[in-house]
């Protein structure tokens, strides 16, 4: 069995998320993040544990996205665009 993976293969190694993953650049560092939720309301950071992505809280963020606006990040290092 032969595994393919990795930017050059993103339809066989990547599953789809929910959230459209964005980059910002806060100037020393570029921070991978997704976001969802109305713009007026509170805003809640969802940090993942260390070896954690954001893509753990995709359920989290359906479900809190009516109340607030949601803000899921990736640790420095973990940016997977």
């Amino acid at each position: 069995m032969s595994f393919r993976f990795g930017p050059a293969f993103q339809d066989e190694a990547y599953i789809p998320h929910a959230y459209p993953e964005q980059v910002v650049d806060l100037g020393e560092i570029n921070v991978n993040y997704a976001s969802t939720g109305p713009e007026d309301a509170p805003a809640l950071l969802l940090i993942p544990g260390q070896t954690e992505s954001w893509w753990g809280y995709e359920a989290a963020m359906q479900l809190l996205a009516e109340d607030f606006k949601i803000y899921a990040i990736d640790n420095m290092g973990y940016d997977l665009v």
